[in-house]
């Protein structure tokens, strides 16, 4: 009961800030969010190889340090969603990954040697996968309530443009202040994350009750599907039973290939017109 009453107060205190503005919809708060989240990715990933590559990291160690932070974002999106389910707190959960992704950030740039590298990118990677699962539980939310003149493919869109004005505006900062330049703007714009967060409509007591009961079921049944976990093992699908010989088919003669068939017949056309 005191959690539905905190979070009425909330939903009120954000429809008053709504009003203050003279806001009718959700849209213009979900657009700053988006731009600058997505501005912060657009700064910074473009020239991560580039900079890592700058400090004497080796093109394979480069390729082992992405591999490693993309696995750990195969568990740190999960568990950062899961206690932003279980607290009811996505815009909480969002603003502390956003911290700590700007506080890692910055940890690059202390940062010299393989293992030094290696730790700062997967706190990094840790940190920075959930902050693009959370904005987009939010938009969702907003977009099934119907909210009058918000669009879920507008906010996302607007999230495409600034990943590119942002990787522009950083291609012309590298150029005069070096690659080092980038840690700073991503850490920038991530601990402005927060602030545009707050704007944003928390999620309401229905969606609540909704979540409770995907979390309990559809989680297991997504789990129990050979072709999801195949794709989040990263496996090769089977193969098919006849594709390895058998006794049978080995001592079977093979049938000439289509570009065989098609070549033979071709010689016999060109010797009937010779003749």
């Amino acid at each position: 009961m005191a959690k539905l009453e905190a979070s009425e107060v909330d939903d009120s205190s954000v429809l008053e800030r709504g009003r203050r503005l003279r806001l009718t919809t959700p849209l213009p708060s979900f657009l700053v969010l988006y731009a600058v989240l997505y501005a912060a990715f657009g700064v910074a990933s473009p020239f991560l190889p580039a900079l890592l590559e700058q400090r004497g990291i080796a093109p394979e160690e480069i390729g082992f340090l992405f591999a490693a932070g993309t696995a750990i974002r195969l568990v740190s999106a999960p568990i950062a969603g899961r206690i932003a389910d279980r607290t009811q707190a996505l815009r909480l959960t969002l603003a502390v990954c956003a911290i700590a992704t700007a506080l890692a950030a910055l940890g690059y740039w202390r940062a010299w040697s393989f293992w030094a590298i290696l730790a700062v990118s997967l706190g990094h990677a840790f940190a920075l996968a959930p902050t693009t699962n959370l904005a987009d539980a939010l938009a969702l939310v907003a977009s099934r309530r119907r909210e009058r003149g918000f669009e879920y493919g507008w906010v996302r869109g607007a999230g495409s443009a600034a990943f590119v004005l942002g990787a522009i505006l950083a291609g012309w900062a590298t150029s005069s202040h070096g690659l080092g330049v980038i840690l700073f703007l991503q850490a920038f714009l991530m601990l402005v994350v927060p602030f545009a967060a707050r704007w944003v409509p928390p999620v309401d007591s229905g969606t609540r009750e909704a979540t409770r009961t995907i979390s309990r079921s559809g989680v297991m049944a997504l789990v129990r599907l050979p072709v999801f976990r195949r794709v989040v093992l990263v496996r090769v699908p089977r193969t098919r039973a006849t594709a390895t010989p058998t006794a049978e088919t080995s001592t079977r003669p093979a049938r000439p290939s289509a570009q065989r068939r098609f070549a033979r017949r071709g010689r016999r056309d060109a010797r009937s017109w010779s003749t």
